[in-house]
């Protein structure tokens, strides 16, 4: 990383997608660090974003990461979803659900990864100020070694596929939390630190809300209402429904 990058002005993502995460950062000033299991994905982001590599503000890995205490230890199945790179995963359940209520097509394909753990990375590179986890279905493993390495950065965020995410963030020594919408257009109110909640009277919410919150989000007999900021039927990992919208866990202490 260049030597004007200093882990209190650098952010880190497991799992790019699409990248907007890494674009809104880099907009910002910040450095970044970019870790994926899908060689593609890094060539599209180091491609869109050459100065920056030149400069050094963006290092990218090309790496799967453990969805299991075991994964590092041996070849496992990685799936690329169809449906875009924002839903690639260890887990079949989460990249090869259709993309629509109406998609019929197979969802994803297989390829084998030797998955790393993700404290190593994130004790290669050093405790960064904001970590995204976007690794479908991997996140409470990777809490789970960044609580048992004393990993805490200042602000993380996970998705809000999982009620038992937000107890994750807190065992790992987080207080105060925010369930951010995803499916909107204004970026800078959805990703990093400038995210926000979805209800515009909670600013940071404490564990028994953002828990109580999200299980209502989640419910699986929620329908969706495009009238309501926080709208349930959002989308789970435990089901091959679509969901209409989801969220992030954002979390800081």
């Amino acid at each position: 990383m260049s030597s004007k990058c200093r882990l209190s002005n650098t952010v880190l993502e497991f799992g790019i997608g699409e990248g907007r995460f890494l674009k809104h950062h880099l907009q910002q000033g910040y450095c970044a660090i970019g870790v994926d299991a899908v060689p593609d994905v890094i060539f599209k982001v180091q491609n869109a974003n050459q100065k920056l590599v030149t400069a050094r503000k963006l290092h990218l890995v090309s790496a799967a990461i453990a969805a299991g205490p075991e994964d590092a230890q041996r070849m496992v199945p990685f799936y690329e979803s169809h449906c875009g790179p924002s839903w690639n995963s260890m887990m079949r359940t989460v990249a090869c659900r259709p993309c629509s209520s109406t998609w019929t097509a197979t969802s994803c394909a297989v390829r084998p990864v030797k998955p790393q753990h993700c404290a190593h990375l994130l004790l290669r590179y050093g405790t960064p100020k904001f970590v995204r986890l976007d690794l479908g279905g991997g996140e409470e493993q990777c809490l789970a070694e960044m609580k048992e390495s004393n990993i805490k950065p200042e602000m993380i965020s996970v998705p809000g596929f999982s009620e038992t995410y937000v107890a994750a963030l807190a065992a790992a020594g987080y207080t105060k939390f925010r369930l951010v919408r995803q499916d909107s257009s204004d970026v800078p109110s959805t990703l990093g630190m400038g995210a926000r909640d979805c209800d515009p009277h909670q600013d940071w919410r404490s564990l028994d809300s953002a828990e109580g919150g999200l299980r209502w989000l989640l419910d699986p007999e929620g329908q969706f209402d495009s009238s309501l900021a926080c709208s349930q039927g959002a989308r789970r990992l435990d089901t091959e429904e679509v969901g209409r919208v989801w969220y992030d866990v954002h979390a800081s202490f």
